[in-house]
């Protein structure tokens, strides 16, 4: 068991750096940008902001505070995995049209994986 649980941890630290560049996860966010802090746990996003305006810089703050998941929202480049123990990562998105969009988890984290989904909305 101790393997495994390496063997995810070594993938997890991997696959932080894959798609860093488009999701912002190395580059400091815009001075303009909305703050939200976003929290992974078993199953569910805790977000404290939901709704956006197009055109409007999001600094995702998000971190893990059980296991390893991967922030992602549906139709967009953003994907980014965080880990239990690692510092916020910070992920930069500007929407560039109006719509809900969904925040899923793309790191298989156990039997709730499939339902952990949330909405944000960005309006006009």
């Amino acid at each position: 068991m101790k393997w495994l649980w390496l063997g995810v941890a070594a993938a997890a630290g991997l696959a932080a750096g894959c798609g860093a560049a488009s999701s912002g996860g190395n580059t400091a966010p815009p001075a303009d940008a909305v703050k939200v802090n976003v929290e992974a746990s078993n199953w569910k996003w805790t977000i404290d902001k939901t709704t956006f305006k197009v055109g409007q810089p999001i600094d995702f703050r998000v971190r893990a505070t059980e296991g390893a998941h991967g922030f992602s929202i549906a139709g967009t480049n953003i994907n980014q995995t965080v880990a239990q123990g690692q510092d916020p990562v910070d992920v930069v998105w500007k929407p560039d049209k109006p719509g809900t969009y969904t925040i899923q988890c793309d790191v298989y984290c156990g039997t709730g994986h499939g339902s952990m989904q949330t909405q944000i909305t960005v309006t006009p």
